[in-house]
């Protein structure tokens, strides 16, 4: 599970990797506004295999992904961008891989969350 709270951490991050156009979109619009401060605004986190089953280690230490309640997912180039939003201001964007090693119950639950 990796974060992503302002381009440069983008930087370190394999130019090759297939998230990697999502990810620079995504970071670069969160943190384009002045004032942007990830503590209260929010970042970006990329789920990795292996990460799926793990605690939000970060965010909640007893919540997975499947516990978050989410705002709203989307299918985006391969990938699903679920969102959460804490509340007004703050909020997360996961973005998780649809690849095979994805579990079918978090498939399924995301599937049935995904915005028209």
């Amino acid at each position: 599970m990796r974060s992503f709270k302002s381009p440069k951490d983008l930087k370190s991050f394999p130019s090759d990797h297939p998230a990697k156009p999502l990810l620079t979109e995504l970071v670069n619009s969160l943190t384009t506004f002045e004032g942007y401060d990830p503590d209260a605004d929010g970042w970006v986190v990329l789920i990795d295999e292996g990460d799926i089953d793990k605690p939000l280690i970060d965010l909640w230490e007893d919540w997975t992904l499947l516990d978050a309640p989410w705002e709203g997912v989307m299918k985006v180039d391969g990938f699903y961008e679920v969102i959460f939003l804490a509340n007004n201001q703050f909020g997360i964007v996961f973005v998780v891989p649809i690849q095979p090693w994805l579990p079918p119950h978090y498939r399924s639950a995301l599937e049935e969350h995904l915005d028209p």
